[in-house]
């Protein structure tokens, strides 16, 4: 899977600060500024995403305390993965 590749080959060099590295687990919950870091989105992005519907699917553990799957955030880029040579086909 291209997504899962390269999000593997950018996150598991021997320098990469712990925090960053991608999840052995994919079950591993993950706060919002880990998900950010991860995968380049914005905190600002997700938290507008959960407000009007899109992005990951996450879990709400408490008032503040918002969750997410790694394989749930895996799943939501694999489902956005173009192949430039089938655009405009």
């Amino acid at each position: 899977m291209h997504v899962n590749s390269t999000i593997r080959a950018g996150l598991r060099c021997a320098n990469t600060p712990a925090e960053i590295r991608q999840p052995t687990n994919p079950e591993k919950l993950l706060a919002t500024g880990q998900v950010a870091t991860l995968t380049g989105m914005s905190k600002s992005w997700l938290e507008k995403g959960r407000i009007y519907g899109w992005g990951p699917k996450y879990l709400r553990l408490s008032a503040g305390a918002i969750r997410y799957r790694w394989s749930d955030v895996l799943t939501y880029l694999q489902g956005r993965e173009c192949n430039p040579e089938e655009v405009g086909q």
